[in-house]
Protein backbone atom coordinates (compact mmCIF):
# COMPACT_ATOMS: atom_id res chain seq x y z
CA UNK A 1 0.00 0.00 0.00
CA UNK A 2 2.65 2.36 0.67
CA UNK A 3 5.09 1.29 -2.61
CA UNK A 4 1.42 2.63 -4.45
CA UNK A 5 1.13 5.88 -2.38
CA UNK A 6 4.61 6.81 -3.30
CA UNK A 7 4.62 6.03 -7.04
CA UNK A 8 1.36 7.78 -6.89
CA UNK A 9 3.28 10.35 -5.49
CA UNK A 10 6.14 10.50 -7.80
CA UNK A 11 3.54 10.51 -10.61
CA UNK A 12 1.50 13.52 -9.74
CA UNK A 13 4.57 15.47 -9.08
CA UNK A 14 6.45 14.14 -12.57
CA UNK A 15 2.68 15.72 -13.81
CA UNK A 16 2.98 19.05 -12.09
CA UNK A 17 6.95 20.00 -12.77
CA UNK A 18 5.98 18.75 -16.46
CA UNK A 19 3.02 21.21 -16.89
CA UNK A 20 4.17 24.24 -15.41
CA UNK A 21 7.82 24.08 -16.63
CA UNK A 22 6.05 23.47 -20.53
CA UNK A 23 3.57 25.97 -19.83
CA UNK A 24 6.06 28.64 -18.37
CA UNK A 25 8.59 27.77 -21.30
CA UNK A 26 5.67 28.49 -23.83
CA UNK A 27 4.72 31.57 -22.32
CA UNK A 28 8.11 32.72 -22.01
CA UNK A 29 9.04 31.87 -25.58
CA UNK A 30 5.85 33.26 -27.34
CA UNK A 31 5.96 36.41 -25.60
CA UNK A 32 9.83 37.41 -26.46
CA UNK A 33 9.01 36.85 -30.25
CA UNK A 34 8.06 39.35 -32.68
CA UNK A 35 5.98 39.02 -35.79
CA UNK A 36 5.67 41.26 -38.96
CA UNK A 37 2.47 42.26 -40.37
CA UNK A 38 1.39 43.67 -42.97
CA UNK A 39 -1.53 46.40 -43.26
CA UNK A 40 -1.71 48.16 -46.20
CA UNK A 41 1.81 48.81 -48.03
CA UNK A 42 3.29 49.60 -44.19
CA UNK A 43 4.84 46.03 -42.53
CA UNK A 44 5.00 46.24 -38.43
CA UNK A 45 6.77 44.05 -35.82
CA UNK A 46 4.30 43.38 -33.09
CA UNK A 47 4.85 41.25 -30.22
CA UNK A 48 3.27 37.70 -30.57
CA UNK A 49 0.94 36.69 -27.13
CA UNK A 50 1.31 33.56 -26.14
CA UNK A 51 -2.15 32.51 -25.32
CA UNK A 52 -3.70 35.01 -28.25
CA UNK A 53 -7.64 36.00 -27.24
CA UNK A 54 -7.35 39.24 -28.28
CA UNK A 55 -7.52 40.78 -31.85
CA UNK A 56 -5.78 44.35 -31.01
CA UNK A 57 -2.53 44.37 -31.49
CA UNK A 58 -0.39 45.25 -28.59
CA UNK A 59 2.27 47.55 -29.98
CA UNK A 60 4.11 49.19 -27.03
CA UNK A 61 5.99 47.71 -24.73
CA UNK A 62 3.94 48.41 -21.35
CA UNK A 63 0.48 46.93 -23.01
CA UNK A 64 2.47 43.83 -23.64
CA UNK A 65 3.82 43.24 -20.38
CA UNK A 66 0.54 43.96 -18.59
CA UNK A 67 -0.96 41.40 -21.04
CA UNK A 68 1.42 39.03 -21.14
CA UNK A 69 1.28 38.89 -17.07
CA UNK A 70 -2.16 38.22 -16.97
CA UNK A 71 -1.50 35.72 -19.94
CA UNK A 72 0.67 33.84 -17.40
CA UNK A 73 -1.02 34.57 -14.27
CA UNK A 74 -4.17 32.70 -16.39
CA UNK A 75 -1.37 30.20 -18.14
CA UNK A 76 -0.41 29.17 -14.45
CA UNK A 77 -4.06 28.75 -13.33
CA UNK A 78 -5.47 26.53 -15.87
CA UNK A 79 -1.93 24.27 -15.95
CA UNK A 80 -2.96 24.25 -11.60
CA UNK A 81 -6.64 22.92 -12.42
CA UNK A 82 -5.14 20.35 -15.06
CA UNK A 83 -2.64 19.14 -12.58
CA UNK A 84 -5.07 18.90 -9.42
CA UNK A 85 -7.55 16.99 -11.59
CA UNK A 86 -4.75 14.30 -13.09
CA UNK A 87 -2.82 14.11 -9.39
CA UNK A 88 -6.21 13.08 -7.99
CA UNK A 89 -6.68 10.48 -10.84
CA UNK A 90 -3.46 9.03 -10.07
CA UNK A 91 -3.77 8.98 -6.36
CA UNK A 92 -7.32 7.20 -6.83
CA UNK A 93 -5.96 5.04 -8.93
CA UNK A 94 -2.76 4.09 -6.93
CA UNK A 95 -5.00 3.63 -4.15
CA UNK A 96 -7.60 0.99 -6.03
CA UNK A 97 -4.11 -0.56 -6.92
CA UNK A 98 -3.41 -0.76 -2.96
CA UNK A 99 -6.49 -2.19 -1.98
CA UNK A 100 -6.69 -4.92 -4.71
CA UNK A 101 -2.89 -6.00 -3.69
CA UNK A 102 -4.41 -6.41 -0.18
CA UNK A 103 -6.96 -8.53 -1.43
CA UNK A 104 -4.78 -10.57 -3.46
CA UNK A 105 -2.36 -10.94 -0.06
CA UNK A 106 -5.84 -11.92 2.00
CA UNK A 107 -6.91 -14.94 -1.24
CA UNK A 108 -3.74 -16.39 -1.10
CA UNK A 109 -3.22 -16.50 2.65
CA UNK A 110 -7.10 -17.91 2.71
CA UNK A 111 -6.01 -20.71 0.19
CA UNK A 112 -2.51 -21.99 1.43
CA UNK A 113 -4.59 -22.49 4.94
CA UNK A 114 -4.99 -26.14 5.74
CA UNK A 115 -9.00 -27.20 5.57
CA UNK A 116 -8.89 -28.67 9.13
CA UNK A 117 -10.37 -25.63 9.96
CA UNK A 118 -14.09 -25.11 11.13
CA UNK A 119 -15.94 -24.76 8.20
CA UNK A 120 -18.49 -22.05 9.43
CA UNK A 121 -15.78 -19.60 9.75
CA UNK A 122 -14.33 -20.29 6.55
CA UNK A 123 -17.34 -18.86 5.37
CA UNK A 124 -17.32 -16.32 7.19
CA UNK A 125 -14.02 -15.63 6.07
CA UNK A 126 -14.53 -15.38 2.51
CA UNK A 127 -17.87 -13.61 2.81
CA UNK A 128 -15.60 -10.62 4.41
CA UNK A 129 -13.27 -10.60 0.84
CA UNK A 130 -15.73 -11.06 -1.42
CA UNK A 131 -16.91 -8.30 0.26
CA UNK A 132 -14.20 -5.88 0.53
CA UNK A 133 -13.62 -6.63 -3.16
CA UNK A 134 -16.85 -5.29 -3.86
CA UNK A 135 -16.21 -1.83 -2.06
CA UNK A 136 -13.27 -1.95 -4.24
CA UNK A 137 -14.39 -2.22 -7.61
CA UNK A 138 -17.07 0.14 -6.99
Amino acid sequence: MFKNAKIGRIISGCIASFMQVSTLCFGIVFGVLKQKIKIGNESMEIHVLPFPTYKIPVDTNLEHSIVLGFQFLTGCIMTATVIIAFSLATVFACHAAGQLTIMVTWIKEFVNRPQEENKNMRVNEISVIIEHHLRILR
